[in-house]
């Protein structure tokens, strides 16, 4: 089947602030297979759907192919608003999606959205989870914009990690020299929080199994800034540099999306966050690390010198 021409192209000063990460997650076959059956198995003819986070307009169309009255899909950036009016169009959706080029938190029912949504939908989720609001976006959505019995895409996520030792980590977004020259302070454009890193594609070693470090439940849970500890057992010794992460997104009670680094061909990477000082473990020492988070991101620490586990103790 031919795929329809859209436009002309947007002109190249358009074009700045673009993320060039749309393209590889349009490519993501397994992200996009999911979302899919998410949506096919939540939207049921006649329903209101809130799409947040147009993008290309993707999911918005597939919720109206599953027979929704109406889909509502808000997206903030203007040029890709536009594009997504354009792809949705040539796509035969325009009587069903709308593009709204607002936040979801901008929207108000009865202008932007006719009536409470029965099912919410979005996909604003970076490789760190939280980069792109996703908590503000669903605590306001459920509060504000859908039904009380409303589904909401994905319902839930739980962050999985574990304590590493890495030089190689530490040095995409540290350094100390070059040379045999002190360019230290270089480190002033270190960028702040957790940074992507494809685990396979550097030398690492875990000082601990990886285990959950904080779960959300996007129906239920209050969704604001908290800390939450979670203690390992080193099983090696060695240095711990900071903490590498990944999440398991359940979108419902079938269907799940993890950027894992057993999942190879995910357009996400993995995060890591590398401690302001590293610290040196032993083997069977008790290493515990708080994970404090807010509206759009989340940072690690470890909360005190290690300890020696004993016989019996829980982990």
């Amino acid at each position: 089947m031919a795929v329809p021409h859209v436009g002309d192209g947007l002109a190249p000063a358009s074009l700045a602030g673009i993320p060039t990460w749309h393209f590889p997650m349009l490519n993501d076959g397994e992200r996009n297979a999911c979302y899919e059956r998410a949506i096919r198995a939540a939207v049921r003819p006649g329903d209101l759907v809130l799409d947040i986070g147009a993008g290309s307009g993707l999911l918005a169309m597939i919720a109206a192919s599953c027979g929704a009255r109406q889909v509502v899909s808000c997206e903030v950036v203007p040029q890709i608003a536009d594009v997504a009016r354009e792809i949705v169009r040539a796509n035969g959706c325009d009587d069903v999606v709308t593009i709204v080029n607002k936040r979801s938190t901008d929207l108000v029912v009865g202008e932007d959205l006719p009536a409470r949504a029965d099912v919410v939908v979005t996909e604003t989720v970076d490789f760190g989870l939280l980069g792109e609001g996703i908590l503000p976006a669903m605590r306001h959505a459920r509060t504000c914009l859908a039904g009380p019995d409303a589904s909401i895409i994905p319902f839930g996520a739980t962050l999985i990690g574990a304590p590493v030792e890495s030089a190689a980590l530490c040095g995409l977004n540290h350094v100390t020299t070059a040379c045999g020259y002190d360019v230290s302070l270089f480190n002033e454009f270190a960028q702040p929080g957790y940074i992507e890193a494809r685990l396979a594609e550097h030398v690492h070693r875990l000082i601990a199994e990886p285990r959950p470090l904080a779960s959300f439940d996007f129906g239920s849970d209050p969704l604001t800034a908290d800390v939450r500890t979670t203690e390992f057992t080193a099983e090696t010794s060695g240095r711990c540099d900071g903490v590498v992460f990944w999440f398991e997104l359940a979108l419902d009670t079938r269907t799940g999306l993890s950027n894992s680094p057993e999942r190879h061909d995910s357009h996400w990477p993995q995060s890591f966050f590398r401690f302001a000082e590293p610290l040196a473990v032993e083997l069977g020492t008790r290493v515990a690390v708080a994970a404090s988070w807010s509206d759009h991101s989340i940072a690690f620490e470890p909360v005190a010198a290690p300890q020696r586990s004993t016989a019996g103790d829980a982990t």
